[in-house]
């Protein structure tokens, strides 16, 4: 079950594209004891994969590891930018190119091109695509997610480096109005989240976390 649970950890809330596997084509393996020899390979492997339930069946796929994720709004995209100790932050990026002007909880921001100072980070990364054209900061931090929950959004930020923590916050949009209201703080960082049936399921450096209702339970 431990090792069950680990994988879901690090793969959940990810998608990829490309060849499927089956539980047979995985071997157990021990969790490792934390900052050992084992756990440091874990933990930089190139090797991942991603896993989700289509139509009841259990699909396991290798996972495009991207540095930003893009999600469509009605009138532009959301992108979740997680660079590492190089930082991050929720963007928007507007389809009209020729408005200026939104607002992020009241405060008037414009947008510009400053994200693609970035490109020097991203490199080959299939990210870098992303960050072209003009953007504006709706939330400083590292952020590996956003999901959408009922007309809004949840999502997971936080610092990676150092003692690491994190939160969960929520977007509510409205035409060029943000609003970003912190929900929770998070003991650990935060790297991956999932809703389903009003519960929100969050992967962290330090485990895995299931919020009900307001309650919050470890595993």
């Amino acid at each position: 079950m431990k090792i069950l649970l680990t994988l879901i950890a690090i793969c959940l809330c990810f998608t990829g594209i490309g060849q499927t596997y089956s539980k047979g084509d995985f071997a157990p393996y021990p969790i490792p004891i934390p900052n050992s020899e084992a756990w440091y390979k874990l933990d930089t492997s190139k090797a991942s994969f991603a896993v989700s339930i289509n139509g009841g069946q259990l699909l396991i796929t290798k996972d495009q590891k991207l540095s930003g994720k893009e999600y469509t709004l009605a009138e532009g995209k959301l992108l979740a930018l997680d660079l590492g100790e190089w930082g991050g932050g929720l963007y928007y990026r507007p389809d009209d190119t020729l408005k200026q002007t939104f607002y992020v909880n009241g405060e008037p921001v414009n947008a510009n091109n400053k994200l693609e100072n970035y490109n020097f980070v991203l490199r080959t990364n299939p990210a870098r695509t992303l960050i072209r054209g003009k953007h504006l900061l709706l939330a400083g931090g590292n952020t590996p997610a956003i999901v959408p929950y009922k007309d809004n959004w949840f999502f997971i930020q936080g610092l990676p480096v150092g003692p690491n923590h994190g939160w969960l916050s929520q977007l509510v949009v409205q035409r060029d109005s943000f609003v970003i209201t912190k929900i929770l703080n998070l003991d650990a960082m935060p790297t991956a989240i999932s809703v389903y049936n009003d519960e929100v399921f969050i992967a962290t450096f330090d485990g895995f976390m299931v919020l009900r209702m307001g309650r919050r339970n470890y595993f």
